[in-house]
């Protein structure tokens, strides 16, 4: 009876390893670390996790609070294990954040979160090329111009962040290859 678990155990850690052939652009000193099976392992539960919330989140349409907080832990999931997921994961995290920016009143503070995302994501043009995916310009055209030519912002009337202008055209920037 124990050798079926162990033959199971097996061919994940074996569909652990196929899959990491696949990854984007893991950080690579972390395989040099001692514990290195237990960080692949976090990593792949952290991922799943962060996606997972996100999703949820989208779904149920409860963005405040949840969004920026799941968003900020897959900004940090990216700066401890790099790209750690695969290229089909990659364009649809990319896809989710675009669909994030086509809700209607959408408040600043998340189409900030937005566009810093998606520059993370799409930074490293080698990773995914246009075949792969395509980024709707008329969607960023929108949101500059909102935000560009917002008139009720020098009356107080909406609080904007304030580096969302930067963000912006780091966005553009980002994306620009797949317009």
């Amino acid at each position: 009876m124990d050798d079926p678990i162990e033959s199971e155990r097996s061919t994940d850690i074996d569909e652990m390893d196929i899959s990491e052939d696949n990854l984007q652009k893991p950080n690579i000193f972390n395989k040099y670390l001692p514990f290195y099976d237990s960080v692949k392992r976090q990593g792949y539960d952290l991922l799943e996790e962060i996606r997972e919330n996100l999703s949820r989140i989208i779904q149920l349409r409860e963005l405040r609070p949840g969004f920026s907080h799941w968003s900020s832990k897959l900004q940090r999931f990216m700066s401890h294990y790099g790209l750690y997921f695969t290229k089909i994961d990659h364009i649809k995290i990319i896809n989710l954040y675009i669909a994030v920016l086509t809700i209607g009143d959408l408040d600043f503070s998340h189409v900030k979160t937005c566009f810093d995302m998606l520059y993370d994501l799409t930074r490293k043009t080698r990773l995914i090329t246009r075949d792969d995916l395509v980024v709707d310009w008329r969607l960023l055209h929108k949101w500059a111009k909102v935000i560009l030519h917002n008139h009720d912002e020098s009356y107080s009337l909406v609080s904007v962040p304030n580096d969302i202008e930067s963000s912006l055209f780091y966005c553009i920037r980002g994306c620009r290859p797949y317009f």
